[in-house]
């Protein structure tokens, strides 16, 4: 008798003999043995419809699904030291304005700080002024 999941089980036959025919069901007694190779399976091609991937694309992709679970870790992060108590309105305002300055300045320097004139920095200004008061008249109400 054999060792393995099938012991306890009927003896082996081989193929040629009038055994019930093999099915491929894993979990039951078949008087077959474990490397037995049934006929319909020389038909099978293996990896018949595997894509091969683009290691750059499939990065790309994924970037996406990790950027939206960062932004939802940082917002959480950011409401859970809110209502701890652990940082305040000034503390908010005050990294909110770091922010700003940080992005707008790390823009001027990608695109060059002497091609843009001054009447650019100034509408920018002009529109986020107007996105602050926006926001800081509303503020209540959110």
């Amino acid at each position: 008798q054999q060792a393995g999941h099938m012991e306890g089980c009927q003896d082996f036959v081989s193929a040629s003999s009038d055994a019930a025919p093999w099915r491929k069901i894993l979990y039951i007694c078949q008087p077959y043995e474990d490397n037995y190779w049934d006929a319909s399976l020389n038909a099978a091609v293996l990896n018949a419809n595997v894509r091969p991937y683009d290691f750059p694309s499939l990065c790309c992709g994924a970037s996406i699904v990790v950027q939206q679970m960062c932004v939802l870790c940082v917002f959480v992060s950011i409401w859970w030291r809110v209502q701890a108590g652990i940082w305040g309105a000034q503390t908010l305002f005050g990294l909110d304005i770091g922010l700003l300055v940080a992005g707008y300045a790390t823009r001027a320097v990608m695109e060059g700080i002497g091609q843009r004139p001054a009447r650019a920095f100034a509408r920018d200004a002009w529109r986020g002024a107007r996105a602050a008061a926006t926001l800081w008249v509303c503020s209540p109400m959110l």
